[in-house]
């Protein structure tokens, strides 16, 4: 890879995708001109891998000089490739401790196969959080069965409500205490709290693939809008915050985009990235 190669990493909800869960015609095109320019373009995202494989599917962008982080860094996929070049994988022993918390607590509490969510209690935010993802669900009598069954290993848990942030706040902060050494906690929405391994995070990734291609830190571009987001404006060569992105990572970015998910934002990065 030469020096003159750049990397455009782009979270997916509420920074690529507009509100209504689409690439808009002109941010597509925008990725086309990147990737045709000899550059890298990359879906980071909390969702599963699969999920942004689905999606680049359905757009066209299934090429070469695209790739997919999933998890929220757990999973790096080289479509090129049609492969996974790097994997984290949560233990089985923190994904049963998390589960049965979160059934004890009444919350969803779920994770994913290569192609389902899927948890052991058929909850209403579980549900939802399913429909919102667009992927199926499934109820199973035990998940680390299921997972060992289908030769697929947990990357990330779910804790999902509908009654309130301060119960995934509350929440938060018991996972922290009991085995927040070993995991990550962040609340993405107020209905949301994503746990995984403490070694996984999206700015890791971000580093270990521009590693892995040799393309150099200072000319990786990263951008985002919500916690999830924040290593990885903090570990590329240059972090973009939305417009509408949460206060606290418009503070730590570089510059923050005229327009928002549902105006094209993606598209005005790439003109910026193309002619500089």
């Amino acid at each position: 890879m030469n020096s003159y190669t750049k990397i455009l990493f782009s979270d997916l909800d509420g920074t690529l995708l507009t509100t209504d869960k689409r690439i808009s015609d002109e941010n597509l095109k925008a990725i086309h001109t990147l990737i045709d320019a000899g550059h890298k373009f990359v879906f980071v995202t909390g969702r599963p891998a699969v999920s942004g494989i689905n999606i680049a599917r359905e757009y066209g962008l299934l090429k070469s000089g695209f790739f997919v982080v999933g998890y929220n860094g757990a999973v790096i996929y080289d479509v090129g490739a049609g492969k996974n070049i790097y994997t984290c994988p949560l233990s089985y022993e923190d994904m049963r401790f998390l589960l049965d918390e979160g059934k004890d607590k009444d919350f969803g509490a779920l994770t994913y196969t290569h192609t389902h969510v899927i948890g052991e209690v058929e909850h209403e935010a579980l549900v939802a959080y399913s429909r919102g993802l667009k992927m199926p669900y499934m109820i199973v009598d035990n998940c680390e069965a299921k997972l060992k069954e289908e030769g697929y290993e947990p990357y990330k848990v779910i804790i999902s409500t509908l009654k309130g942030r301060h119960l995934l706040e509350e929440f938060k902060a018991f996972i922290d205490q009991v085995v927040g050494e070993r995991l990550y906690t962040l609340i993405t929405s107020d209905v949301l709290l994503e746990i995984g391994p403490a070694d996984v995070s999206k700015g890791r990734a971000i580093e270990a693939l521009c590693k892995k291609l040799e393309v150099p830190l200072e000319n990786s571009y990263a951008i985002g809008d919500e916690s999830n987001d924040l290593s990885m404006i903090k570990a590329a060569g240059h972090g973009i915050a939305m417009a509408n992105a949460i206060d606290e990572l418009k503070a730590l970015a570089e510059f923050t985009t005229a327009n928002d998910n549902d105006h094209n934002a993606i598209a005005e990065v790439v003109e910026g990235m193309v002619r500089n």
